[in-house]
């Protein structure tokens, strides 16, 4: 009859556990997703790069990261219009805080590596 209690206790405790687990899990996620950028001003300066408008590209990017300078698309727009512009500095740290705040970007992990292996 103990035994039964017990089981029922542990099992009663891990559902608990992983229930938080869980709630931590949610509750961290969406305080490091960072809302998106105006879509027509981002279009804009996803224009300005295929057109190799790369100085527009460039004032557009800082524009939205004044608005929100948790905005990961156009901090690696901004990192990519840097690197192209031969600002290799600027593109490397503007890459590494994206990294830092999202470990497994492979397209700040790329352009990161490109600033690198262009200096």
């Amino acid at each position: 009859m103990r035994s039964f209690s017990t089981k029922r206790s542990l099992t009663k405790l891990a559902v608990g556990g992983l229930t938080t687990f869980a709630i931590c899990l949610l509750l961290s996620a969406t305080a490091f997703a960072a809302p998106r950028s105006d879509g027509k001003v981002q279009r804009q300066a996803d224009r300005a790069l295929r057109d190799g408008d790369y100085q527009a590209a460039e004032k557009i990017f800082r524009e939205l990261l004044s608005k929100n300078p948790h905005d990961k698309e156009a901090r690696l727009g901004l990192s990519f219009a840097l690197l192209k512009q031969r600002q290799l500095q600027d593109a490397y740290d503007h890459a590494a805080r994206v990294i830092l705040a999202d470990p497994l970007s492979a397209r700040a992990h790329a352009l990161l590596g490109s600033a690198i292996l262009a200096g």
